[in-house]
């Protein structure tokens, strides 16, 4: 199973590392519970070892808003535990031995008032823990805030509650905290002294048995800066950020970092850090960490800048480190520990070590690439050892951004990422539904973003590139319109690409639909072949329109070669209660003059009113393979046409036109809503799967087939396992070789609805595997041999597209010798019988 990441960990904000062992906090897991992620590194690699939470999880309880770590003791706060009262808060504390982390206390803030929110920030320093509770009402003010301190003796216990002179209502004293050498720095970030939520830092130090403080404010406070949304110490530098802060009239919230040291016997400010380039809403200083001479922020905006201190003292910016992330969405937080940066962005984790004087990707931490609402597996294709994977929505701080593809490489029998692991549009679409839809072929990956512009919608071709990588090209309608949907559907073979546009005006009817030819050059340049439309046979054999309004045409596509079949499932059929039944259209190419001739629509049993006949399509050389799932719950919503149960239907192709082989339902029988036939694919060895999102309570199920003519066998039943958070599995589906990828994108792993999921499968009935054919060449015979497979004959067709494969007779040896002569081409294939 490949999990796109637990789902509500969706993001993570607070992050602590000590040597080889990392903790990632998950604030808004399970409707803002919360938990922290432990990973491990190990012979190089990163791994995941096991997952805490609160001990009596709780809605809101924001467990894992802040987290601490040193040696074997790690900290994490749950701000929004409710034990004392509403908020109070408390602290968890956990010792390491060996590989296990053990819960030694919870402090759960007896000694605090409601909304006082002890956890929101904890630092930990030897045997010296504080924690932040910036909700606390002091004398002076509701909100004043204050810090605790706890001390290791025989147990953890608390030694002091730090508050400060002037502390007023709202000031949120304990906002942040961090430690270093015995001196604590806290934030204040509402603090009025200068402006109203200027904000101001405290720097307590304990001397003999008293604890004093010193109050830090920037020289250029003004208004709204929150000075001490996030502070850092390391020796006798002091960070502190003002994510808030104006770089200029018509440049705000840029945000800046204040840098203090010692000086007349206290603490000066000695430089304002700034990006390179500020920009409106980059809120610098927000989250950034400190760690000797070097400092690394979070930009929300895309940019992680690391300055580092040069021998006169100053700080400079020496790189911006997101370019080489391969990031899709913001960062959200980073850690600098020694030579070593880990960035946090929306489910994943990037490392980076400092190698020669620049920063190099190291071992990744994998978190998994998706979360709330990303409907990782809704599109999946697979070929030989790739795999690709849609993932249609980035959550980021419940901001929507746009989707990703992820790519798959199979080493042996491990399934690791391609490369950076993601194909992205490279646009700033922030709903464009990238990876709605996804093929490849030949190396190449084709996917789909419907949403684009307006739903206007794109397509995108990645075709390898000489040395590595991909280059990437966006094909448009050019004459499109808003909601068109071009690329809501595509299908990729060879050189060439059929895009599906659902919901295009044709001739005034709205969302009849039309979908888009594009061909590959020998050079690698893509470019416009046809536009095709609804067709049918007229009389005498002409070419007559058969669009129609609402009909949908181009909501499924599929291509082999010369041929391509277009599924229009909300297209009437002739009969009575046959509305909205569906069709399935059939084009065969014409090179010479460069047109796509339609046969006679393809339909199911006159008496048949399942409905959305056309929802899924797929072919390989002798067949076509047809869903009618009875209904839809996707790009559109309409009433039910049918009873969801679901069908399948095999064409193959006879004399002239395409004739009905076969149906296929589901056994056991599906029920209402199955939706039985939403997804199809077959491969050339005439293996069937089909899925069915809408079984079992919508947990969703796949099936297997495999057959010929008018028999075809269900080998299999797959359905994930019972109370796994699984959803709507076998919404995507593909088949190739030894390998079934089964999307469920609406999976809520650990509670995040809609963080997806994909299933890989391996194919292990020895006859299921197709042999390798060889090709070898003695004289004027080509020689074909195949290791001896059971159930495996070689057949042979002057073409691709022809029904007319015969079987051949090998020699005694187990081959077969072709005489090669003119310029006659045969194809030679191994099937099944």
């Amino acid at each position: 199973k490949l999990d796109a990441g637990d789902g509500a960990a969706a993001y993570s904000y607070s992050i602590a590392r000590h040597g080889d062992w990392m903790a990632m906090g998950f604030e808004s897991s399970r409707s803002n519970q919360g938990c922290v992620y432990l990973f491990m590194r190990e012979g190089g690699q990163w791994k995941r070892n096991s997952k805490l939470t609160a001990t009596s999880p709780a809605t809101d309880d924001l467990f894992g808003k802040s987290v601490a770590m040193s040696s074997d003791t790690l900290v994490i706060g749950s701000p929004g535990e409710d034990d004392n009262g509403t908020n109070v808060g408390k602290i968890y504390i956990y010792t390491r031995s060996g590989t296990a982390w053990n819960l030694t206390v919870a402090h759960n803030g007896i000694f605090e008032e409601p909304q006082s929110g002890m956890g929101t920030s904890v630092a930990i320093e030897g045997n010296m823990i504080v924690a932040g509770a910036p909700g606390t009402s002091t004398s002076t003010g509701v909100a004043g805030g204050r810090v605790h301190v706890f001390e290791k003796g025989a147990s953890w216990t608390r030694t002091k509650a730090l508050s400060a002179t002037g502390i007023a209502v709202g000031d949120m004293h304990g906002w942040s905290v961090a430690i270093s050498g015995g001196v604590i720095v806290a934030g204040a970030p509402g603090d009025d002294s200068m402006a109203f939520n200027a904000g101001c830092v405290y720097v307590h130090q304990k001397v003999g048995s008293l604890w004093g403080e010193t109050k830090l404010l920037a020289s250029d406070n003004s208004i709204g800066n929150y000075f001490g949304e996030c502070v850092g110490i390391s020796g006798s530098t002091i960070a502190v950020g003002a994510a808030n802060w104006d770089f200029s009239a018509n440049a705000t919230n840029t945000g800046a970092i204040y840098i203090f040291g010692p000086g007349g016997g206290g603490w000066v400010q000695q430089r304002r850090l700034h990006h390179s380039n500020p920009e409106v809403g980059d809120y610098f200083g927000g989250r950034f960490s400190l760690s000797g001479d070097k400092l690394v922020a979070a930009v929300y905006r895309g940019s992680v800048p690391v300055f580092v201190k040069d021998s006169g003292g100053t700080w400079i910016q020496s790189a911006d480190l997101y370019p080489s992330l391969a990031m899709t969405a913001p960062p959200l937080s980073a850690l600098v520990l020694g030579n070593e940066i880990v960035v946090t962005s929306f489910g994943l984790a990037s490392m980076l070590r400092l190698d020669g004087g620049s920063w190099q990707p190291a071992e990744p931490v994998r978190l998994g690439n998706a979360g709330l609402g990303s409907r990782f597996g809704n599109s999946v294709a697979v070929e030989g050892n790739l795999a690709a994977i849609g993932m249609t929505t980035i959550s980021v701080s419940g901001t929507t951004q746009g989707g990703v593809c992820i790519l798959l490489e199979r080493t042996g029998s491990t399934w690791k990422p391609k490369g950076s692991g993601q194909l992205v549009p490279g646009t700033s679409e922030t709903s464009g539904r990238f990876g709605c839809a996804v093929d490849i072929s030949n190396g190449s990956v084709a996917v789909g973003a419907c949403h684009e512009e307006g739903r206007r919608g794109g397509a995108y071709v990645f075709d390898p590139a000489v040395g590595g990588g991909y280059i990437r090209t966006r094909l448009t309608n050019t004459s499109g319109a808003q909601h068109d949907a071009f690329g809501y559907s595509l299908s990729l073979h060879e050189g060439r690409l059929v895009v599906g546009s659902p919901g295009a005006t044709v001739s005034g009817m709205g969302e009849a639909g039309i979908a888009m030819v594009f061909d590959r050059s020998a050079a690698g340049i893509w470019s416009f072949n046809n536009l095709l439309q609804a067709q049918a046979i007229g009389s005498f054999w002409s070419v007559v329109s058969d669009a129609s309004e609402s009909s949908h045409f181009g909501y499924s596509v599929a291509v082999l070669g010369n041929r391509i079949v277009i599924g229009a499932p909300l297209a009437d059929a002739t009969g009575p209660a046959r509305q909205d039944v569906g069709k399935v259209y059939v084009y065969s190419y014409t090179a010479n003059s460069n047109t796509w001739s339609p046969t006679i629509p393809l339909t199911p049993d006159p008496g048949d009113t399942g409905g959305w006949f056309g929802c899924s399509v797929s072919l390989n050389a002798d067949y076509i393979v047809i869903g009618a799932s009875g209904g839809s719950y996707d790009l559109w919503t309409y009433p039910i046409v049918g009873d969801r149960k679901g069908k399948v239907f095999i064409f193959g192709q006879g004399y002239i036109f395409w004739e009905l082989r076969a149906e296929i339902q589901a056994s056991p029988a599906s029920v209402a809503p199955d939706n039985f036939g939403h997804s199809v694919a077959i491969d050339d060895r005439n293996r069937i799967i089909v899925g069915a999102p809408q079984s079992g309570a919508s947990s969703g199920k796949a099936y297997l087939y495999h057959g010929s003519g008018s028999s075809w066998t269900q080998d299999q039943m797959i359905a994930p396992d019972a109370g796994t958070g699984v959803f709507r599995f076998g919404y995507s589906v593909a088949i190739d070789g030894d390998t079934l990828v089964c999307g469920a994108p609406d999976s809520t792993t650990l509670a995040a609805p809609q963080a997806g999921t994909a299933f890989i499968y391996r194919i292990t009935d020895p006859a299921a595997i197709i042999p390798q054919l060889t090709i070898s060449r003695s004289g004027v015979n080509a020689i074909l041999s195949w290791p001896a497979t059971a159930g495996w004959s070689l057949y042979r067709s002057p073409s691709l597209e022809s029904g007319s494969w015969v079987p051949v007779t090998v020699t005694a040896d187990g081959s077969y010798n072709y005489p090669m002569s003119g310029t006659t081409r045969m194809f030679f294939r191994l099937q099944r019988p």
